[in-house]
Formats: C-alpha cells, structure tokens, sequence
C-alpha cells in the first residue's frame, strides 16, 4: 500500500519561548517593564482587594485622628476660597489651587461645615494615596510598600490636617498608576496624562511625579507611540486649560493672571529656593543640612540629623536601589526629579514639601529580594513609623495649633469695640475666628495708619500677634503677654505664638510701671511693662530667653526716691567690637565695650539722673548691627538689624 509522502509540519510555537525570545530583542528596559506588568495582570484582584482594605483602614484612620482646627496659614484660606474663589483676595493664595477647592467645596455641601469639608478631602487623599501605592507597588511585586506609607508620620500628620498635601499626592500617584499601565496598553497614556495635568490644580510641584515617571520610565517602554502621544498631549493640555480657567478668570484675565504668577515665582525665588541665598558650598552644605534634619526627624530620628543624615539616607537609598532591581529604574524614575527640583526651590522649613519623595523610597524598600526580606522590612519600618508618629498625631489630635489658640484667648479676654490687633502668622486664624476685630496683617501694616487709628481714642487694648514689625506709640504701655505652643514636629510653622497687650499710659497708675525687687527677665512675661521701642520678639537665643534689640533701644520704669544706683545688664552683643552707650532721661552715664558671650554689665547711675516720682527712660544706643543674613552669608535668612540681645535688667539702689 503506498502511502502519502510524509510533510513536515512546523513546529507548535511555544509561546513563553517566544515571548521571551521577543523580550530579548528589545532594550533592558523595556523588557523589564512589559515582564513586570504583564507578571502581576493575573494577581490584580488579590491586590486591589488590598488596595480597598488599606483605603478604608486609614480613612477611618486619618479621620479618626483629624485636627481640631485650622493648622496652617493657608488653611484659612482654603476655608474662605470655599465660600467665594477670589485668588486676588488671597482666597486661596496663588496659584489658586482651583481643583481642590472645588473638591473641598462639595464636600463641605456634604459635611456642613468647611473645615470639616478640608479634614474630609485630606484624609481621603491619604486613604487613596496609599491604596495606590499598593497598587504601583503591585506592578513591581512591592505592594506592601503602601504600610509604612500609612503610618509614616509626617504623611499621617499631612492626611489628618486642612491643607493640599495629601489630596495633592494622592492625585499625582493616581495618575502615575494610569502612566506606568501604558507600557503594556498605550491606551491608557491619555488618562495619565490627563491626570498629570490635574494634578496642577491640587497641588501643582506634585505633578512632577508623574511627569517624571512618564519621560523617564515609560514613554521609552511605549509602542505605537506617535498617534496615542499626539492625543494624550491633548489631553493634558485641556486638563490644564480646564485648571486655569477659573484662576484666570479670578485674577481679572491673562495678563494679571501671568503677573500673580511671576510675582509668586519671585516670592519663591527670593525666599524658599536655593538661589535665595548666596550660591556657596557652605549653602548649599546647609540647605542638605535642613533637608536631613526634616527627613531624620519624621523618619523617627534625631531632630537635628543634619548633614549626617541625608548622607546616610543616600547611602541608605543607593544600596536599596541595588538591591530593588525590580523597582529601581520606576522609583528612581519617580524619586530623583522631584528631589531636584525640591532641593533647589523649596523652603526645608516646611517639612510637608518633602511627602512626594517617600513613596519611591518605601518601594526600594519593598522590592528588596528576597521577598520575604522585602515584606519583613516594610512591616518593621511601619511599625516603626506607628511608633514615632503616636505622640505627634495625639498632638495634632487634642491641641489646636497656636494661632487658633491665640483666636480664642483674643475673643475671651478683650472686647472687638475697643481693641485694634496687629498679627503676622496669626492674621488668617483672627480674621477667620474673630472677624469682629478690626485687625492688620503686621507684613504690610501702615505705621501711620495703625497710629491714626489709636489715636482716635476708640481703642483701649492694642494687641500685637507673632512677631515684631510694628511698635506701639510711646503712649501705650504693655500690661499682659502670653505664649501659645505645639510642637513644631506637628507643623513647624506658627509653632510658638506671642502676644503682647498695651493699654494708653494715662489709663495706668504711674506705680503700675515700678519694678520689682529683684532683676526683670527679658524675653519673659515680667518684661512688657518696661520694653518700648527698639526690641524684637521674645526668642531662646544660644539657649536663653531673651530678646534682641536693633541699634537704638529703651526702657522706662517708674521711681519714687532717686539715689545713686547700679543698672545691672545681661546681654551679649552680635556683631564683635560692639560699644554700648547708656543714657537715663537723656543724660549719657556710661559707655562700655560689649562682648559676643553672654556677659553681667555693671553701669553705675548718678541720682541727679533719675527723675523723682515719674517715668524714667534708659537708652541703649549701640554703634553697629548686622543683620544674621549679612553676618553668615546668606546662611541665615533672617535679615532683621540686630545690635545685642539681653536677657534681664536690674537697678540696684544704693
């Protein structure tokens, strides 16, 4: 029988074999990314069911655990935007934030109650931010990466206050989530980038994060790429047109929107950036001194980690991204642009600004292998974390932030028809609280205006908030002061509060002003009575009470009997060769070099000096001051005129 001849038949194609082959011809990289994307599309629902349970525990979390009050200076004007979106009036502050006011805005329909509203966004922005770091770190076999984000206190701390931060991160890594799905759909490249350009309308230097992830990750990972990019950039760019519009329209058109904008650049430039400042290495040395001490302090390290600290954490990070291979391109994708533009832009004293970098550095956390290491070293750190944040958020929880504590006793102890406030950080919490007081922002306030209307005679009670900038007509003498604390862990900003009441001169009894026996401590609530113009704020200044003056400054205290004395002096001066002149009533008495060390300062005063059963005046006329930012370069920015700083006086009768 014959039979057919015998045909080859090819091969059955293997398909992981040729996958793998496929994989093979393209770059590392891209390989890398279409493996670890297609490798966990079978376990999403395992990781979305994790992502949902994370989301709602710390909800009911961060919810739980909200602050009393409005925390920051921006907070107010978030609650304000609320009612009426007015950027020009600061309502909110540019660049206007317009998506999540409106978002706060729905759910203060909700709650009722606008700070309630904010607390609702913020710890929502929490909840989802970590649920979608479970889920990016599900893309990479790091999915518990997303634990100690929950418990890392300064994002617990951001997710539980008023403010942008959290609903900021949380949109930013939605739309890194949607960016990095495009490497296996390129479809999903337009809602990422849509999302990016929302993102500008929460929390704007947030979208850098996705931008970044997409230019440094994704786009070379993408095929059919011209057509879907085209779109995708199209996209985005109705997302930020649909952003502006309400900013635009808020600041009166184009051109005023354009010159809010650049002044807001400017304001940046010239105050938070690195370029506020000299460009020396000794600043530059500072500014990652500043920054360590942020992530030291929040990481539940020293509070001063300092230069050590970020040295260690970058060696920290360097051996985890070896370790990571996973992860490492993705997080550093994520982590290195926005550390650069941080570290060149933003102010290390607003620790907030730092959130977006810990996310990439948990995943290098999480994507150490084996596995098992990975897991267990998330579940150390966040337990850690837990640990370090709990006296923080019990805080946050039960102490309201000091400008609101100052709202409150401004309303308590003093009448709005008789009482003219003048406050810096406070202002907001004042006009917010307390709007029946007529009150002046102290960073624009007209002396002449103020003075005007004190002068009138319909204010009885001056009440200076936060910080010097405006001094009381010599008709006015101070008669209460009081200080307002929280650890500045909780939010560094407007941590310490002082208030200063004056009252007219005529409306006290002469004996009101005679000092007590024994020295007056400067800096404490024994001095306002005799401090007039010429002196700064209360402060610790080389870990003493004290204040600092400007050049020229007086005293005055009330004397029964005048008799020869000694005015006793504590105080160290600040610029080196300083040369104190001492007068009493305007008789010079003294003259003496000053040294850069605390030092007693002994002035013997004549009894034909002082002025018998009246106010005396003693004047501290020093020969120079220096401002800190003069003296150190830039290192500090603080630019007031200082001469010395003293701690007490004493007049000692013989």
């Amino acid at each position: 029988m014959s039979t057919a001849p015998h045909r080859a038949r090819p091969p059955t194609l293997d398909k992981t074999a040729l996958l793998h082959r496929e994989r093979s011809e393209e770059s590392g990289f891209q390989a890398q990314g279409l493996h670890l994307v297609s490798r966990t599309k079978s376990r999403l629902p395992s990781h979305a069911a994790l992502a949902a349970l994370l989301f709602l525990g710390t909800f009911a979390l961060y919810f739980a655990t909200r602050s009393p009050s409005l925390d920051d200076f921006d907070s107010f004007n978030f609650a304000r935007a609320i009612d009426h979106f007015a950027v020009w009036a600061n309502q909110p502050q540019p660049p206007g934030y317009p998506l999540y006011v409106a978002l706060s805005r729905l759910f203060s329909l909700l709650a009722g109650n606008q700070q309630l509203g904010l607390l609702l966004v913020s710890a929502l922005g929490g909840a989802i931010a970590v649920a979608v770091l479970a889920l990016i770190g599900a893309e990479f076999g790091a999915a518990w990466a997303a634990l100690p984000l929950a418990s890392m206190p300064l994002f617990w701390l951001s997710s539980a206050m008023a403010l942008s931060d959290a609903a900021g991160l949380a949109l930013a890594s939605v739309a890194t989530w949607l960016v990095i799905r495009a490497t296996t759909d390129v479809r999903w490249v337009v809602a990422g980038l849509a999302a990016t350009g929302l993102t500008l309308g929460v929390r704007p230097q947030d979208a850098i994060v996705p931008g970044g992830v997409f230019l440094l990750w994704t786009l070379p990972r993408m095929k059919r790429l011209p057509g879907w990019l085209a779109l995708a950039i199209g996209a985005f760019a109705v997302a930020v047109l649909a952003v502006s519009i309400p900013v635009v329209d808020s600041l009166g058109g184009p051109a005023k929107a354009y010159a809010a904008m650049a002044g807001q650049a400017g304001y940046v430039g010239g105050t938070d950036s690195l370029f506020a400042r000299p460009l020396t290495w000794v600043n530059v040395e500072a500014r990652l001194a500043e920054f360590g001490s942020v992530f030291s302090a929040y990481f539940g390290g020293p509070r001063q980690g300092g230069l050590a600290a970020i040295t260690i954490l970058a060696a920290i990070l360097s051996a985890l991204a070896i370790a990571a291979r996973t992860v490492r391109w993705f997080a550093l994708a994520w982590l290195l642009p926005y550390t650069a533009f941080m570290l060149l832009f933003l102010r290390p004293d607003d620790p907030r600004k730092v959130l977006p970098t810990v996310p990439p550095m948990l995943l290098l956390v999480a994507g150490v292998r084996p596995r098992a290491v990975g897991t267990g070293l998330c579940l150390a750190i966040a337990g850690w974390f837990a640990w370090s944040a709990f006296p923080l958020i019990q805080t946050l929880d039960t102490v309201k932030s000091p400008p609101e504590q100052a709202a409150a006793y401004l309303a308590s102890n003093f009448s709005p028809e008789d009482t003219l406030v003048v406050a810096g950080s406070s202002f907001n919490a004042i006009r917010y609280r307390d709007p029946e007081f007529k009150a002046y922002l102290l960073d624009v306030v007209d002396q002449a205006t103020v003075d005007r209307e004190l002068g009138s005679g319909k204010y009885v009670n001056l009440v200076l908030l936060d910080k010097e900038g405006y001094s009381p007509p010599e008709s006015f003498v101070g008669v209460d002061t009081r200080t307002f604390q929280r650890d500045p862990l909780v939010l560094p900003k407007a941590s310490t509060v002082w208030l200063a009441a004056f009252r007219p001169l005529a409306q006290l009894r002469d004996r009101d002003l005679a000092l007590p026996a024994g020295p007056v401590h400067i800096g404490t609530k024994e001095d306002v009575r005799y401090v007039t113009e010429g002196w700064y704020r209360p402060e610790q200044i080389a870990g003493v009470t004290a204040r600092w003056t400007d050049r020229r400054t007086r005293l005055r205290f009330w004397v029964d009997n005048p008799a020869n004395a000694t005015l006793r002096l504590t105080g160290v001066a600040y610029p080196p060769d300083q040369q104190l002149t001492v007068s009493v009533n305007g008789q010079r008495v003294a003259q003496l070099p000053m040294g850069t060390d605390w030092s007693p300062y002994e002035i013997s005063v004549p009894a034909a000096a002082f002025k018998g059963n009246a106010i005396n005046v003693v004047e501290l006329d020093h020969s120079q001051s220096r401002s800190a930012y003069d003296a150190t370069q830039g290192l500090s920015l603080d630019r007031r005129s200082l001469a010395a700083a003293y701690s007490s006086f004493e007049v000692v009768w013989q």
